[in-house]
């Protein structure tokens, strides 16, 4: 799955299923790294209110990820 660039500056909602299921489509080879990532970082209310791009660079900090096209 390609990512949607018009969706970068959205707000991700940690607490949304389909929005944690969208992100895990773009990380194909690591969904389970980047599923205990996401639960991990919603729980402790570390994403909360993170656009999508900041997401994204969050992974890439801490799991060394590179941002999907």
């Amino acid at each position: 799955m390609a990512r949607d660039k018009a969706k970068d500056e959205e707000i991700f909602n940690c607490i949304e299923e389909n929005e944690h299921k969208y992100i895990l489509g773009l990380y194909n080879e690591e969904k389970q790294k980047v599923k205990e990532f996401l639960i991990r970082k919603s729980l402790n209310k570390t994403i909360k209110n993170f656009t999508y791009m900041n997401v994204y660079l969050s992974i890439k900090t801490e799991l060394e990820l590179d941002i999907p096209n």
